[in-house]
């Protein structure tokens, strides 16, 4: 089978057509992969859940035009079985992803859609919104947003609610749904959905429906979850975020803050010394 890029694979794997036909050897801008089901991927921090198959194609051999198109070194399908066992096409992520493709590449669409494991988000639809650091999730049927607190206007079928890391302002929205979730006790609880646009990485999706949830417990308080996945028709590289964490960070201080710390230090009669033991009680306590 050929296709011109990585996006047009994805499109015929998950849109369900019958063009697409598993075969030992895909072609990708003119470049072979080839089945390698030898190859072991985990794949459970992205794509949680039992009953889940793959399958890895790798890169045939490095010559000089995979080189010049930067292609990546492999793709992986991924296929999610339901409660009858019945396999059906979600995703395909990329392997090795050693370069971002350029425009002048033949027959080149701009891979907007390519994510890490994290990303960068940002609500263009909700006024005041700042970019903030969201966890990608497949395992997640929706997107979910850190809330503190929230009041429903019943009457006029409206949410108002509180996202610090989003905005430090009260916003209110249309309240098009609420979600029921299993909570810790096993009972049932409800959470609010509303409907917003937000721009995921470098690509701008519409109408996605996102709940609204305490999230305070979590490292990120934003997690983009299928649904939003599916209708940007993500692909999803873990590598991105491996690159990032490797590169050299630029810690930025500010005189006065440190000022300002100092004086809370000085006025509270906390000397270094306390602070050292106190780290160093904490690491006791909790074994680290």
């Amino acid at each position: 089978m050929k296709f011109n890029n990585i996006n047009d694979l994805y499109s015929a794997f998950t849109g369900g057509s019958d063009t697409f036909l598993m075969q030992e050897h895909i072609t990708v801008a003119g470049v072979s992969y080839t089945l390698t089901p030898s190859l072991s991927v985990d794949t459970t921090d992205l794509f949680g859940g039992k009953g889940n198959s793959t399958a890895t194609y790798s890169i045939d051999n490095r010559d000089s035009k995979s080189k010049d198109l930067l292609l990546p070194e492999g793709f992986v399908l991924h296929w999610e079985a339901d409660n009858h066992s019945q396999l059906t096409p979600t995703n395909v992520t990329i392997l090795q992803s050693n370069s971002t493709l350029t425009e002048n590449t033949p027959n080149y669409e701009k891979p907007d859609n390519v994510i890490g494991s994290t990303t960068d988000v940002k609500f263009t639809s909700l006024p005041g919104s700042s970019t903030i650091k969201a966890k990608i999730d497949t395992g997640a049927t929706i997107c979910s947003l850190h809330t503190d607190n929230y009041r429903i206007n019943q009457q006029e079928n409206t949410i108002t609610f509180v996202s610090p890391p989003l905005s430090s302002n009260e916003l209110t929205v249309p309240l098009v749904d609420q979600q029921a979730v299993t909570s810790a006790d096993g009972g049932s609880e409800y959470r609010p959905v509303i409907e917003v646009n937000i721009r995921i990485g470098n690509k701008l999706v519409n109408n996605v429906k996102i709940n609204l949830n305490d999230r305070s417990h979590m490292e990120y308080p934003v997690l983009i979850g299928k649904n939003a996945l599916e209708q940007g028709k993500f692909l999803i590289d873990p590598r991105i975020n491996e690159q990032l964490n490797h590169e050299p960070k630029e810690i930025a201080s500010d005189a006065n803050d440190i000022r300002r710390v100092y004086n809370i230090l000085k006025e509270s009669n906390i000397s270094f010394a306390d602070i050292i033991h106190l780290m160093q009680d904490d690491i006791d306590n909790n074994g680290d």
